[in-house]
């Protein structure tokens, strides 16, 4: 109601207008001027404290919505998961952020420490049978079970050199000398092996060989395959040669 309305009721209920039912004027005093000025004073006071209610009740929402937005951040985990691959040795060869597997250079890193440690732990023999046991775990979990590079390991492993039977005599330790990338999914790594008695001699000199393994590229999808092989890197095929050429040289 404007304030002008609002006059005219008062008024109206006093009695007071223009004029009234006999048709005569009433002559507007100061103290009726007084009382006018009071009543808008009163009205201009409501409207004010109507218009800061609305700003509280405003302003309460806001401060809800920031507080629920501000939980809802703090519930999002913050934790980077990172993976590092070690040798032999416990001496770290790559890390890398989970998230930044798919960048090419990260890639690149993660895969050439895959193919270098599949070797180590596939011609690697060792007379703890545990640890041997760990090494033939690690090189069957690199490997998909159709594969060739699975019935070559499967040769290699109970025909061609079975490490439980070597182990009774003997250990060897392969070291990488170099590894490079030959195609898209391919690698060649190059390394040396010395055979050493349980009497900690050699055995004959070291001898040097090369392998070319192809590489299959699968992201585990179930928590087991997770635990077992987090990178997702196979080995679909596989084969070595010896390098005919002193060891010192390879």
């Amino acid at each position: 109601m404007s304030t002008n309305k609002l006059k005219e009721a008062i008024r109206s209920m006093l009695g007071m207008g223009e004029s009234n039912k006999e048709g005569k004027k009433f002559v507007e005093n100061p103290f009726e001027r007084t009382r006018d000025d009071n009543d808008d004073r009163q009205i201009l006071l409501l409207r004010h404290a109507q218009n800061w209610r609305r700003m509280a009740f405003i302003a309460i929402a806001l401060a809800a919505w920031a507080v629920w937005k501000q939980s809802e951040l703090a519930a999002i985990p913050k934790v980077v998961p990172y993976i590092v691959e070690k040798d032999k040795l416990g001496r770290t060869v790559a890390v890398a952020s989970a998230e930044s597997l798919n960048r090419a250079a990260d890639a690149e890193n993660v895969q050439f420490g895959e193919a270098t440690e599949f070797i180590t732990h596939l011609r690697a023999v060792s007379a703890d049978m545990a640890v041997q046991k760990k090494n033939m775990d690690y090189v069957y979990s690199r490997l998909p079970d159709s594969s060739k590079a699975r019935g070559f390991v499967n040769q290699f492993y109970h025909v061609t050199r079975d490490p439980w039977k070597l182990a009774e005599r003997a250990t060897i330790m392969p070291e990488i000398k170099t590894a490079f990338r030959v195609s898209e999914n391919t690698w060649q790594v190059e390394w040396k092996e010395t055979t050493v008695n349980l009497k900690g001699q050699q055995e004959g000199l070291p001898q040097c060989y090369k392998s070319q393994i192809t590489q299959l590229i699968d992201p585990p999808k179930k928590e087991d395959d997770l635990r077992k092989n987090s990178v997702g890197w196979f080995v679909n095929d596989l084969s070595w040669a010896t390098m005919l050429m002193p060891a010192d040289k390879c």
